[in-house]
């Protein structure tokens, strides 16, 4: 599909229009969007949240929303059962990983890297329920699913926005409404970041939350920072001063050395193989990883897969993307050839083909008869990350 077709999602704006209006700059409302939705019930949703390694959150509103209580799971069953009538909400992180139906969402938002998506956080709220006033530093499509919940939408914020200091959530101190929305089963809102928002339910209202990740410059340099860190032993470049002259020898740093520092630090980061591995590493790393890997599927090997005829496909908890040879290879050795590409996944980086990392970050089945054609070198990938359990055997059995 181009990047110019439009999809249902968006109706009848065409992708690039999407892109060029409202992404990352001011919200989008989508009446109808979807006609299909997940199944997923109320007691569903609970009983993940009573689950061992599922993030989940309960926030109750008490005098209309002047004071907040915030509660993490795993909750014990009991707890429902003690819940008010009105103003409380269930949010329960990357559901995707663990239903298929919700999973099925991604299909709808493929004109956007699906590496950018966080997870689908699903939120499920009695009358009056919210999580209040705030605001998110990542793009957000508000999917309504069951029920009805009003949308306000206010001034634009950053981090040093005040919040409220006694809450347990980050509140914003003030906030001050300039459109609304009620949404109904199917209606989608856009939210960039940034944007102070406040959603409250009427009546009992299920959202889903199609989250992407949106990390700051700071966190990146960090990272960054610390990834060169565990690699100090591949850099030997070290601090040298700018041509030195008398006049420079005094207790004050001169313009000259702060020109240096950043030339240097300019040269060191225009290497696009270190840029490209380290960032595909850390938007492909896994804040789930504890949902990949079962015993089941670390006792399956690529022999018993092709022996079963099932074909493989990414775990839904895994995070793939693929870099070709010439976003890379300015600074890489010369036997790199334009069939060897990067793929990152789960915050690793290996060289493969492009057949197998195409196949990898379109998430697309790797069948039976594709992996029997598979090289020595992509049988080997494709072994290890079936072990670590980025990869899962099909499994459409009732």
């Amino acid at each position: 599909m181009s990047s110019g077709a439009g999809l249902a999602v968006l109706g009848n704006m065409d992708v690039d229009t999407f892109f060029a209006d409202y992404w990352q700059q001011k919200p989008l409302l989508l009446l109808g969007a979807l006609t299909e939705l997940p199944a997923l019930s109320p007691d569903e949703l609970a009983g993940l949240a009573l689950e061992e390694g599922i993030e989940s959150r309960l926030v109750i509103a008490h005098g209309n929303g002047s004071d907040w209580t915030l509660e993490h799971g795993p909750f014990a069953d009991s707890r429902f059962a003690d819940l008010p009538d009105s103003h409380w909400s269930l949010l329960v992180q990357a559901v995707d990983h663990w239903v298929p139906e919700v999973q099925a969402l991604h299909a709808y938002f493929r004109f956007l890297p699906r590496w950018r998506v966080d997870d689908i956080m699903v939120s499920y709220a009695v009358d009056g329920g919210g999580v209040g006033p705030h605001f998110d530093s990542y793009d957000v499509f508000l999917l309504q699913g069951r029920g009805h919940r009003r949308w306000q939408l206010g001034q634009q914020c950053s981090a040093a926005t005040p919040l409220v200091n006694s809450a347990p959530l980050p509140l914003l101190r003030e906030f001050t409404p300039e459109e609304e929305y009620l949404l109904g089963p199917g209606d989608i809102l856009y939210v960039p970041p940034g944007l102070a928002h406040w959603g409250i339910a009427e009546g009992e209202s299920m959202t889903y939350s199609i989250g992407f990740r949106g990390p700051s410059l700071v966190e990146m340099f960090d990272d960054l920072a610390t990834d060169l860190i565990s690699r100090r032993d591949d850099f030997d470049d070290a601090y040298r001063d700018p041509p030195m002259r008398a006049a420079l020898a005094t207790g004050v740093i001169d313009k000259a050395f702060i020109n240096g520092i950043k030339a240097r630090l300019t040269d060191f980061l225009d290497d696009d193989h270190l840029l490209a591995s380290w960032f595909a590493r850390y938007m492909t790393r896994t804040k789930y990883s504890q949902s990949l890997a079962t015993e089941e599927g670390l006792s399956v090997t690529l022999a018993h897969v092709l022996a079963s005829g099932s074909p493989l496909r990414v775990h839904p908890a895994s995070r793939c993307a693929a870099i070709e040879p010439q976003a890379y290879t300015a600074k890489v050795s010369a036997t790199t050839s334009e069939n060897a590409w990067l793929v990152a996944v789960d915050g690793e980086t290996y060289v493969t083909t492009p057949r197998l990392a195409g196949v990898l970050s379109a998430r697309q089945d790797l069948t039976a008869d594709l992996l029997a054609t598979f090289s020595e070198a992509e049988s080997m990938l494709v072994n290890a990350l079936l072990e670590q359990g980025s990869l899962e055997v099909v499994d459409d059995s009732p």
